[in-house]
């Protein structure tokens, strides 16, 4: 149902799909938090 809409749903608990990262569920927030702090070095954090 979802691969006719063009969505294709993925295992993993942090998905970085370049300009937008989610995480899996509640428990993964703590994951995504870890990701973000150490994963993505960035010049400007905040844009």
């Amino acid at each position: 149902m979802l691969d006719a809409t063009g969505v294709h749903a993925v295992s993993a608990r942090v998905v970085d799909d370049g300009d937008l990262v989610t995480g899996a569920g509640v428990t993964s927030g703590l994951d995504l938090g870890l990701y973000s702090a150490g994963g993505r070095p960035s010049p400007n954090p905040c844009g």
